[in-house]
């Protein structure tokens, strides 16, 4: 046994021995090196890729704090008709989790107008920037909630109701805007709207050979299959359908228009 332990011994020892050889580090240094540049080489030619799954994430991450804040608004609600003074210890809770999940949702929601060439965009910015306000006054509201706390501070306290309100109905707001920027304007209200409108009158007594007409021939198949996503509520990649006017005006009109 003695003789198995002094040979285990022995061979620890060498294998330390070549751990600490200068020649031995040297090696294992640029090995590390090598392995950093790599990983760094391949994560450049993903860069733009990965940034575009960030952004993509936004309508995943952009729901959490948007809940919270509506919970947390809530919770003060029911508080104030109890006539209790005292801020929600769970909508203090509320508020954290939500912050952190505008923080999130913000910066996703940033990389992908960014990505998408959306900056500049009237509707991304309105949606932008409501979305900023409300969260920064969910952050106030916070603070103002933690520093409430104490029984003298009722000026504080009607400051954090104020924040939490604003903060909550900003974020929805911005929520609703994001919605209209995915699935066109009006789209809440559009099946109120539509049950209105009278049935379109489709002409059947077409002559064969008369000329096309884009409004006879081409717009009621446009609005059958197109107008939803290339319409006046919603323009997807700039373009509209709806008319002869908007459809020419397009950008994208010569590579639409195949002769």
């Amino acid at each position: 046994m003695e003789s198995a332990y002094t040979t285990v011994q022995s061979g620890t020892d060498i294998e330390l021995n070549v751990l600490h050889r200068p020649r031995t580090r040297q090696r294992a240094a640029v090995c590390a090196v090598l392995v950093s540049l790599t990983a760094s080489v391949a994560w450049a030619a993903d860069a733009n890729a990965w940034l575009d799954v960030a952004g993509r994430a936004h309508p995943i991450l952009v729901h959490f704090p948007i809940a919270l804040l509506a919970a947390a608004a809530l919770f003060e609600l029911i508080r104030v008709l109890a006539r209790r003074t005292q801020p929600s210890p769970t909508a203090i809770g509320c508020l954290i989790l939500a912050v952190l999940g505008a923080a999130a949702a913000g910066a996703s929601g940033w990389l992908n107008a960014d990505v998408n060439e959306l900056a500049g965009d009237t509707d991304v910015e309105l949606h932008r920037w409501i979305a900023i306000g409300g969260s920064s006054a969910a952050v106030l509201a916070f603070f103002l909630g933690v520093l409430a706390r104490s029984p003298e501070a009722r000026a504080l306290r009607r400051l954090y109701m104020l924040c939490l309100f604003l903060g909550a109905a900003a974020v929805g707001l911005a929520g609703h805007f994001g919605g209209e920027l995915v699935y066109g304007k009006g789209y809440l209200l559009e099946p109120l709207q539509s049950s209105a409108l009278p049935e379109p009158i489709v002409n059947t007594n077409q002559n064969a050979s008369s000329l096309v007409s884009f409004e006879r021939d081409i717009l009621p198949i446009f609005q059958a299959e197109c107008i939803d996503c290339h319409g006046t509520r919603k323009k997807s990649g700039k373009l509209r359908l709806d008319s002869a006017a908007e459809f020419a005006a397009s950008p994208y009109f010569d590579e639409v228009v195949v002769a």
